[in-house]
């Protein structure tokens, strides 16, 4: 019998986001033949980031705004399959930190965060064959720490912080008509959650209430107003990340108490724990690398090694930066108890 390993031609890609002693820039892939999580030194930026955005077009990788414990970007960083090079692209209008992001017809659409002194409404479109942003309408309601994704060719933004609260409401905009409208209600407030979509819905899970961190997950369909709850994940997180990739999606990392390494798969009905990732972190951000040039080789330049040596920030430079409102910074940030 013939037990030749399956060749993984999707591939996740875990990137950036604060460890115990700050901002990252490590970046690990998964390997479903070994069941590991092995970091990948092809893609690791000089840049340390988290609470950013990654978005793969064209084989192309970019990570967009985020902070570094001190600065609050604006800018755009695309990492090349062809050149295997990373290089600087046109930065935004705003600095975004705590920012929403997805792809929309080969368009990269940002929308809130917050730019250091204030959360955000605003949105704009990137086009890169001309390199260029362009604003957009702006959101209903200010939001940093939201979770967005793509659904039937419009953008879904969905809970957030307003420097004042947490958000429970769902906003879709559409690009063809530049409007944003409230679609929903979220079954509780969330700041700090992860979503993703499949063709005809999106789960919603986790996050921080303004009280507690939540395990508990939703589902919303197209057309809909109303979530509908599902199984709550295994463990209460913020601050993760969630990415779909075949029939599963997959929530990696995070916050409760501590960061976390742990990841959780759903399949539509229920939740099952696989392989952690070899460094906790939160505010990471992930990926699928679809039909990425020469997996075969990606997985083969991998390695367990996860250690980060040059890491000195310290959780105090983060926080000293931030605004000194207790709550907004538990709300906002609060892997950082």
């Amino acid at each position: 019998m013939n037990c030749k390993p399956r060749i993984q031609r999707d591939l996740l890609l875990a990137i950036g986001g604060w460890e115990k002693n700050g901002p990252t820039n490590i970046v690990e892939i998964l390997d479903i033949n070994d069941n590991k999580w092995k970091r990948v030194k092809t893609f690791e930026d000089d840049r340390r980031v988290a609470y950013h955005e990654s978005i793969v077009i064209d084989n192309k990788l970019y990570i967009i705004g985020g902070f570094e414990g001190t600065q609050y970007f604006n800018t755009v960083r695309c990492y090349d399959s062809e050149t295997k090079e990373w290089c600087e692209l046109a930065p935004m209008h705003y600095a975004r930190c705590y920012i929403s992001a997805c792809e929309i017809n080969g368009t990269i659409i940002v929308a809130g965060g917050s730019d250091g002194r204030l959360r955000l409404r605003t949105a704009e479109i990137y086009d890169a064959s001309k390199n260029q942003w362009t604003k957009i309408r702006s959101m209903i309601q200010r939001r940093s720490d939201a979770a967005a994704c793509a659904m039937g060719g419009k953008m879904y933004v969905a809970g957030g912080y307003t420097g004042e609260i947490v958000l429970q409401t769902v906003e879709m905009y559409i690009p063809e008509m530049d409007i944003w409208t409230e679609i929903a209600h979220m079954t509780s407030p969330r700041s700090g959650l992860a979503c993703a979509a499949n063709t005809d819905f999106m789960l919603i899970a986790g996050g921080f209430d303004g009280s507690n961190r939540l395990s508990s997950a939703e589902i919303l369909r197209i057309g809909s107003a109303h979530t509908v709850n599902v199984e709550p994940m295994p463990i209460a997180r913020s601050n993760f990340a969630m990415c779909r990739m075949g029939q599963y999606f997959y929530a990696i990392g995070g916050y409760n108490t501590m960061v976390t390494k742990t990841v959780v798969r759903f399949d539509g009905k229920k939740w099952e724990q696989i392989c952690d990732i070899t460094l906790a972190r939160s505010a990471l951000r992930v990926v699928l690398l679809k039909a990425w040039p020469d997996p075969i080789q990606l997985l083969h330049d991998a390695s367990e090694d996860s250690k980060d040596e040059n890491n000195s920030l310290c959780n105090l430079e983060f926080l000293t930066s931030q605004e000194t409102n207790s709550f907004e910074i538990t709300a906002a940030s609060d892997n950082l108890d």
